[in-house]
């Protein structure tokens, strides 16, 4: 019997894995489900366990950060994310698993027969230090092209403020003060930059949410950003903002 916990800050998250765990022929139990990392956290340190599905994105303490709060990992992991780019990457340079949610049932299944066939290495301190290595190294430097009329430029991802739509051309507003006019589409910026913490708060903006500093509700909402900018924000997008932060 594999004996998992689930880590992830949607309580939905937790009922429909449950569900599909229930639904496949592999012996597991799941005693305790947590929606707060830091009470998982407690829970680890004192109780014995097996697997951990492990949310990436969670607010207060992501799952890269509560990893690191522990001193010792002796459970496996399979991560369970929406699209965390720098993450899946860090995962697959680490030969550890993850499932994009949602979360399918066969790939699910297939990944905890993974499991019990790798499970005495995939839970290795060393290569959990592993991959919160290859996540902090893909994350330090990302960069993105910016080809303008008189150049191509390479700028790193978290220079970038936000950027707006200008009909069939979108202005890059950096951290410089300085404004880059791009031949292409916000949409087409936008696919760039997935996973990336960016979030398109209004039809016309895509916005880095490393760089919010204040979310206004005064006037139908908007964004207050760190050069000052105010950003507007579409009605019923503050809670997938609020969620992403």
């Amino acid at each position: 019997m594999i004996n998992a916990i689930i880590i992830d800050d949607e309580l939905h998250s937790h009922e429909s894995l449950k569900w599909k765990l229930d639904s496949i022929d592999i012996a597991i139990s799941v005693p305790a489900c947590f929606d707060k990392p830091k009470e998982a956290v407690e829970y680890l340190k004192s109780n014995k366990v097996d697997l951990v599905f492990l949310d990436i994105d969670m607010p207060g303490m992501n799952g890269i950060q509560l990893l690191e709060s522990l001193n010792e990992i002796d459970f496996s992991i399979i991560f369970t994310t929406a699209h965390d780019a720098y993450a899946i990457n860090a995962i697959k340079l680490s030969a550890l698993d993850y499932l994009l949610k949602p979360i399918d049932i066969s790939e699910l299944k297939f990944a905890l027969q993974k499991y019990i066939t790798m499970r005495k290495s995939v839970g290795d301190n060393h290569v959990i230090r592993s991959f919160i290595n290859n996540y902090k190294t893909n994350h330090s430097g990302e960069r993105i092209a910016l080809s303008t009329r008189e150049s191509i430029e390479f700028v790193e991802v978290q220079k970038i403020i936000y950027c707006s739509s200008e009909s069939n051309y979108t202005k890059v507003f950096l951290d410089d003060a300085t404004v880059r006019l791009l031949a292409k589409t916000l949409k087409d910026i936008e696919e760039q930059l997935i996973g990336l913490r960016f979030f398109r708060s209004h039809n016309s903006y895509l916005v880095n949410v490393n760089h919010i500093r204040e979310i206004k509700k005064k006037e139908g909402g908007s964004l207050l950003m760190s050069n000052g900018t105010s950003i507007p924000l579409s009605r019923g997008k503050r809670d997938d903002l609020l969620r992403m932060m």
